[in-house]
């Protein structure tokens, strides 16, 4: 006999512990629903003030203490299903039965069997007859029959239990598969006191007196807390299934005000089965935006009030990129509470995929017409002292040829040719230059630097001879891809700017030249790297980075150089797949290179 009692005493701890646990869970959610955590605080804390109170009845001295701790209890047991109804109203939804003018009338009959059991010895209208049996140390009180207001508390009970598990009931019929599982939890809870207390009232089993109904109370809050950690049970609801229809063409993401995903439509969810592999229905949901693959995390920042809509945002989808407009709404529940907000999403791939079309082509064209701007410079720069040279021997030759004799004439004449072909030279290498804008337009073959460096060495041989420069040139050149005219200017370029640069003016020093390549090894070296060096001022790393912009000039003594010949050497080298560049410290000269893509034959020439 004494078994079913001391076996109440061990449980009723662990009980009492599961409902202190759902309250402190609970409690952490309490700024995502605070009028649901405040309605599940003030159940817990009645079925906690029960199965203290039924656990000091059995532990009293007396039968008289037995019995008032027994009347005792009863300020817990008929206010219990109060509770839960109370909280069953919440969680569906149905906030005006919580109104003071209705919901006191729901209090009448539990306030009222909480008066009769403390005055129970004067009518017995809730225990008719009741005896008290010892049990090993324990003094239980067995109740042989009950009174009339018991019933009708025990029906009144059952009416209210019953009440709150169709409210849930109803949820669960109208819910999404997530959210029938948080109310099948909820019926759990609300159906196992009801089944147990059955049990204790109809005796089933022979023997069995003790009532384990508050342990049942608050083990059933076990099914809460599994709720609360494995589905969200207070921050989510089926709430943007009365907003948007599954069939609907464009995708739906709703998202509570915490970030979490609480809902998804099932182009959504075909979605995000192409971006993971996996079925994304029921697995994303209740997840953080953030923890859904890329770009959803993006989608998820920002308030939820603010309406906000975002172009263009990208999904990779098996190699194919897809274009979407993302519409942003704030999401308000039927009480008109912000409850998050709802992501729409529209396949906008065709019409991004035209205007990326069009944007090209203006692209393009505006490169273009840079080019051409460029190329009208570069003749002005590039042919301009040929040009003054020969007019300036047609001029003396025009003033002087009466007294010239006929060597001067002829080494006239020679200079002349010479600047002519210079210039015939350049056009030539400038239309080729203007007339070949696309890499598609030119075949990149294997290059003979040495043959080239000797052209750009033979086209500055005045420029070497005015500056008593020393040119060093190595002996042999590893073989790369390109298109040896530009190449050639690229050199031009380069050997033009060290000699009017290099070496120390003002103490007589000459410029020092020297021409050379550094060739990496290895299976991912793809390019090579072709360098010259001089031994002039050097240049800081304000002037290093504005070198190869075009039309940047350093200073007004540089104004012949570094402007917009650089700017053209990056042009055609980035054109044949290489880069540019400059190495330089005040003082210590300056080395400027350039890469190109090796050839298949690594033989040097």
């Amino acid at each position: 006999m004494d078994l079913q009692y001391r076996l109440f005493l061990l449980l009723a701890p662990l009980a009492a512990l599961a409902a202190v646990a759902t309250l402190a869970f609970a409690y952490r959610y309490r700024a995502s629903a605070p009028a649901q955590i405040a309605a599940l605080a003030r159940l817990v804390a009645v079925v906690l003030g029960w199965l203290i109170f039924n656990t000091l009845e059995l532990l009293a001295p007396s039968a008289g203490a037995t019995l008032a701790w027994a009347q005792w209890t009863y300020l817990f047991i008929p206010i219990t299903p109060v509770a839960w109804i109370a909280f069953a109203f919440q969680y569906a939804g149905n906030e005006r039965w919580l109104a003071r003018s209705r919901f006191a009338w729901l209090c009448v009959i539990p306030a009222m069997a909480v008066v009769l059991a403390l005055t129970n010895q004067w009518h017995h209208l809730i225990w008719a007859e009741y005896e008290f049996l010892p049990a090993g140390g324990i003094t239980a009180m067995r109740v042989v029959s009950y009174g009339i207001w018991f019933l009708v508390q025990t029906a009144y009970a059952y009416i209210l239990v019953l009440w709150g598990a169709a409210l849930i009931s109803r949820r669960y019929l109208r819910s999404f598969y997530l959210y029938r599982q948080q109310s099948i939890l909820m019926l759990i809870g609300a159906l196992t006191p009801i089944v147990v207390n059955l049990i204790y009232l109809v005796h089933p089993i022979p023997g069995l007196r003790k009532d384990y109904t508050s342990i049942s109370f608050a083990l059933a809050c076990i099914a809460f807390l599994v709720g609360i950690l494995r589905y969200r049970l207070f921050d989510l609801g089926p709430i943007a299934r009365r907003i948007v229809v599954d069939n609907m063409a464009d995708m739906m993401v709703t998202q509570d005000i915490q970030g979490r995903v609480i809902d998804l439509n099932p182009a959504a969810q075909r979605l995000l089965s192409r971006l993971d592999g996996l079925d994304a229905g029921e697995r994303w949901i209740g997840k953080p935006l953030r923890q859904l693959p890329a770009p959803w995390p993006s989608l998820g920042e920002g308030s939820p009030e603010v309406s906000q809509k975002e172009t263009d945002v990208v999904f990779d989808l098996e190699g194919e990129r897809r274009y979407y407009d993302v519409q942003a709404s704030p999401l308000i529940d039927v009480q008109g509470r912000l409850a998050g907000r709802i992501l729409v999403l529209r396949d906008v791939t065709a019409r991004q995929q035209a205007e990326e079309q069009l944007w090209g082509y203006a692209r393009e064209l505006e490169v273009k017409n840079k080019e051409l701007d460029t190329f009208a410079y570069m003749v002005a720069h590039d042919l301009k002292n040929p040009v003054a040279v020969l007019v300036s021997y047609a001029q003396w030759l025009e003033d002087k040829h009466p007294q010239i004799s006929q060597r001067e004439l002829l080494e006239t004449l020679e200079e002349m040719t010479k600047s002519g072909q210079k210039i015939a030279s350049m056009i030539d290498d400038l239309l080729l230059l203007a007339r070949l804008r696309s890499l598609d337009e030119i075949v990149l073959e294997p290059l003979a630097m040495g043959r080239i460096v000797a052209r750009a060495q033979a086209r500055l041989v005045r420029e070497c001879e005015d500056s008593r420069a020393m040119v060093l040139v190595s002996e042999q050149w590893p073989v790369s891809k390109g298109y040896a005219p530009w190449v050639e200017e690229v050199w031009v370029n380069y050997l033009s700017n060290a000699l009017k640069y290099g070496g120390q003016p003002q103490e007589g020093v000459p410029p020092r030249v020297e021409l050379g390549f550094d060739k990496e090894d290895g299976p991912g070296a793809t390019h090579l790297r072709y360098w010259i060096r001089d031994n002039g001022a050097g240049l800081t790393a304000q002037e290093q980075a504005q070198l190869f912009s075009e039309f940047t000039r350093l200073a007004e003594t540089r104004a012949l150089g570094h402007g917009l010949g650089l700017a053209i050497v990056r042009r055609i080298v980035e054109k044949l797949g290489g880069q540019v560049g400059v190495e330089s410290q005040p003082g210590q000269g300056s080395t400027f290179w350039f890469t190109l893509p090796r050839a298949c034959s690594e033989e040097e020439g």
